[in-house]
């Protein structure tokens, strides 16, 4: 996995590389000059950074350290995010939630309507849709124009596609469809 931690403690971004390093993952350390390169989790130590995001919106997914909500607080046991980053294989895939989403057991934050197109997605099983199909599953009837369907699937593959494995397929003369591909 592609990890990107955001601290400006080097000892400590130091030290949380190297062992996840051992733990088989690559490891980018950022002390939050710049912009977040691309990584399948951000481990941000929200101390320094309470609205860093990798692009200036909002974090798509990923664990962070000293977050009040869901994170670890430091001091953590090396174990415990070790555990979270060994999401087990029910977990593995797209979970959707009351309020968003989850990939590989990961958060994935979406707008209402990303998340309602994720939803069509998800239960085609695979199955191109047209963008008629989505337009009218997600906005209704005569609400929008087809391109709006081509917008929203942008950002949803950019959510989706941070860790570089493709998900969303335009299926020529079809529409689009969803795969997600196992990981080993």
């Amino acid at each position: 996995m592609h990890i990107c931690v955001v601290s400006r403690e080097r000892v400590f971004a130091r030290m949380l590389k190297l062992e996840l390093e051992d733990l088989g993952h690559i490891v980018a350390v950022v002390g939050g000059e710049g912009r977040l390169p691309a990584a399948e989790l951000y481990i941000i130590d929200r101390d320094g950074f309470p609205s860093l995001t990798p692009d200036g919106a909002i974090l798509p997914y990923g664990y962070t350290v000293n977050e009040a909500e869901g994170g670890l607080h430091r001091p953590f046991l090396l174990a415990a995010l070790a555990a979270r980053l060994r999401a087990p294989a029910a977990e593995r895939g797209i979970r959707l939630t009351a309020n968003g989403a989850r990939l590989n057991g990961l958060p994935l934050s979406l707008t209402e309507r990303e998340r309602a197109l994720l939803s069509c997605l998800v239960e085609a099983g695979g199955k191109p849709l047209s963008r008629r199909e989505l337009l009218s599953a997600v906005w209704g009837e005569g609400e929008a124009e087809e391109g709006i369907v081509t917008v929203y699937l942008h950002y949803l593959r950019k959510k989706l596609e941070r860790g570089g494995k493709k998900m969303l397929y335009a299926v020529r003369g079809r529409g689009y469809a969803l795969r997600v591909e196992e990981e080993e």
